[in-house]
């Protein structure tokens, strides 16, 4: 659910793979995470279609990826389980990896399914706002393969900031 997969397509083609995987794997249980800086249970473990209403009334958010939220909260999940299985559908946004740590316990099944990552992704990994000094500093990171030039604006209380549009490359 991370902003990363907020683009239309992506995020029908992550809940078309989420599905496929509740069909492919019959399972007793059947759990579904969300993530993105943070990780929910949206459907706990229970029947498929638990499983199949929750990733329907999924929507995707405005926060960061992080596959150590993810990963720690199947662990909280499958605590005792050797024969639990694990399917992972994201953009594989690498951003989402930089705080190290995202390790699942041993033995468990990983299987990795690909919403498809965007040919560029730029995001924005700091922003800081000083209200006293009505001053924001915002640090945008390209993740893409390629060197992009984009368009940042920056709105406050609804209006456009004076000098809010930067060209970043």
């Amino acid at each position: 659910r991370s902003f990363s997969m907020a683009a239309p397509a992506r995020f029908a083609r992550a809940r078309a793979l989420a599905r496929q995987a509740v069909d492919e794997f019959p399972a007793e249980r059947v759990a579904v995470v969300a993530f993105d800086e943070r990780a929910d249970v949206i459907a706990a473990p229970g029947t498929a279609a638990d499983a199949r209403a929750a990733i329907a009334a999924l929507e995707p958010g405005f926060g960061a990826t992080r596959y150590v939220a993810a990963f720690d909260k199947v662990a909280e999940l499958v605590v005792n389980d050797a024969t639990a299985r694990v399917v992972l559908v994201s953009d594989l946004q690498r951003s989402g990896f930089d705080d190290g740590g995202a390790v699942l316990p041993e033995g468990l099944e990983l299987i990795v399914r690909d919403a498809g990552a965007a040919a560029g992704n730029l995001s924005i990994t700091n922003a800081v706002v000083d209200g006293a000094k009505r001053r924001a500093v915002a640090t945008v990171r390209n993740y893409g393969p390629a060197v992009r030039a984009a368009d940042v604006r920056a709105t406050f209380g609804g209006q456009e900031a004076r000098d809010a549009v930067k060209r970043v490359s």
